[in-house]
């Protein structure tokens, strides 16, 4: 997996751990994130996951808020995708993705 080191989110690192690879839909439904109050999941959605994956990193989540949901109805599993404000986080030496959009290569 991804092994680098940053403190927030931002565009370099993501752009540092993809390193010019195609990053490629792996799962066409989407995961919700719930919100937690006393270790328990509530019914707040507080955003969605889409699993993706490029040719040397094994699948991994690209978040988005509740507010920037995304539509997979056009995708295939496989289908190349970019990201607008494809951003990353190092915690724990993993890092983890967040997005504003996903859309079809062109």
């Amino acid at each position: 997996m991804f092994k680098m080191k940053k403190s927030s989110y931002n565009e370099a690192l993501a752009n540092e751990a993809i390193n010019g690879q195609n990053i490629y839909i792996v799962g066409r439904e989407l995961t919700a994130q719930r919100k937690y109050v006393d270790n328990s999941p509530t019914d707040e959605i507080t955003g969605y996951q889409v699993w993706c994956a490029t040719d040397t990193n094994n699948p991994f989540k690209v978040k988005f808020s509740a507010e920037d949901k995304p539509s997979l109805e056009e995708f295939q599993i496989g289908d190349i995708v970019n990201f607008e404000k494809l951003e990353a986080i190092d915690v724990n030496g993993n890092i983890y993705f967040r997005a504003k959009k996903i859309k079809k290569a062109k």
